[in-house]
């Protein structure tokens, strides 16, 4: 909040919990979730530099952090499962495109169109040095 107070823009965004299941489960468009969370979540979204998105794959939650600058969304996972990794990664491609959907609404809305980010083709990182949960 002090940054904005002296018109630097904020430059992170956290996207609440509930966006995924929103989304997947209900079948919510942009639209819906810009009039939900546009004085919320999402006043803070346009010139983030990071965006933070929990999702959820059963009963395990995982996060991913876009960063806007460098293109790349990083997939932060404590408890991989290589058997399960494909049903992961759907639900992440899932989201970006809906993310990317959701900053184009938005960003048109703000008339700052050819500023939106495209998330659609950012680079997919998952990181080496996780902590891994034990199980139990």
């Amino acid at each position: 909040m002090y940054e904005e107070r002296r018109g630097t823009p904020f430059r992170l965004c956290f996207l609440p919990t509930q966006m995924q299941v929103g989304v997947e489960k209900y079948g919510y468009s942009p639209e819906k979730l810009l009039n939900n969370y546009r004085s919320s979540f999402l006043r803070n979204a346009y010139g983030s530099k990071k965006v933070y998105l929990p999702l959820n794959y059963g009963t395990h939650w995982y996060l991913a952090v876009v960063l806007t600058e460098s293109k790349q969304v990083h997939l932060v996972d404590s408890a991989p499962m290589t058997d399960r990794n494909g049903n992961r990664m759907k639900v992440v491609g899932r989201m970006m495109a809906f993310l990317h959907d959701l900053f184009e609404k938005l960003y048109y809305e703000l008339e700052k169109m050819n500023e939106a980010p495209n998330i659609r083709n950012f680079q997919l990182i998952i990181p080496d040095k996780v902590p891994i949960q034990e199980n139990g």
